[in-house]
């Protein structure tokens, strides 16, 4: 067995090349699990309730791809909408509700969605439901934007230099001089491999060497000898 003492350091111990090295290897370390932005989604449903988009579910991609954005699927519910009692009891019966587009198995973006009503076949009446659908949709697509830009504020806090910095802290996390995160025991034990295990031989006293050698070889060749003399005896050589 040996023991063997090594360098540890706290981040701000490291030098700046280490810590650059560090802050790559971590950058995900406040994301990289599904619960990051729980709390934010909770609020997200919370307001779409208020408004009138009730049981919402919520869904987005992000945060660097053209296709990104933020979509929900959610009962709508008429009646919070400010709408006068004639145009409320019409529109009731039109089945207000959001749809998704082709573009909704490949994306989550707000254009994945719309706001759509079963037509009465009044032109009056469907005239004016085509204006509360239009107030719906752009109020759809004005929530959808601004809950995505919150979660992309959140995502780039999270990641940033400083966030990661805090986390590193609290945990208490050690590196070595290069800036690899160790894990370790105290006087952490290394098995020797047998590759040390010849370095070590060949590192000793070359007198001590040679007697370990002539040690070994020795009971060896009185073996050789005695096999020889036998052979000989019985005349097989």
């Amino acid at each position: 067995m040996k023991t063997i003492k090594i360098n540890l350091y706290t981040f701000a111990e490291l030098s700046d090349k280490a810590k650059k090295k560090v802050l790559e290897s971590f950058h995900d370390i406040n994301t990289d699990f599904d619960q990051w932005n729980d709390y934010l989604i909770d609020q997200f449903k919370e307001e779409l309730q208020e408004i009138g988009f009730e049981g919402a579910e919520i869904q987005y991609s992000g945060f660097w791809s053209q296709g990104d954005g933020l979509s929900f699927d959610a009962e709508i519910n008429l009646k919070k909408f400010n709408l006068s009692a004639r145009l409320l009891a019409i529109a009731e019966d039109c089945n207000f509700c959001i749809s998704q587009t082709g573009f909704a198995n490949h994306y989550s973006h707000e254009k994945t969605r719309y706001i759509e009503f079963d037509e009465t076949g009044r032109e009056n009446i469907d005239s004016a439901l085509q204006d509360v659908c239009k107030n719906i949709e752009g109020l759809r697509l004005q929530l959808c934007r601004k809950f995505y830009r919150t979660l992309e504020k959140e995502y780039d806090s999270l990641v940033s230099d400083a966030a990661i910095i805090d986390t590193i802290e609290a945990n208490e996390y050690l590196f070595n001089e290069s800036g690899k995160i160790q894990h370790y025991t105290k006087d952490q034990e290394i098995k020797p491999t047998i590759w040390s295990r010849l370095l070590s031989l060949f590192k000793r006293d070359y007198t001590q060497l040679a007697v370990s050698f002539a040690l070994w070889f020795f009971p060896v060749a009185v073996l050789i000898h005695g096999l020889i003399l036998k052979a000989q005896t019985l005349k097989l050589i």
